[in-house]
């Protein structure tokens, strides 16, 4: 039997580059469901995400 795999890390914007575009990240989550096809397949899917807010001034808050 074959189990074919893919898994990627999350995207993510470094700190110095926030700061550049004057964001900052306010929540970072994810999310993973299982989901089981037909015969023996599975497969897991995993979502990321980030917010960020943009510092007040350059329009945020």
């Amino acid at each position: 039997m074959v189990t074919p795999s893919f898994e990627a890390d999350p995207v993510v914007l470094p700190d110095e580059d926030q700061e550049n575009l004057w964001l900052s990240e306010t929540v970072r989550d994810s999310a993973t469901i299982d989901v089981d096809g037909p015969s023996i397949t599975e497969a897991e899917v995993t979502n990321h995400m980030a917010v960020y807010n943009r510092a007040a001034g350059y329009g945020g808050a």
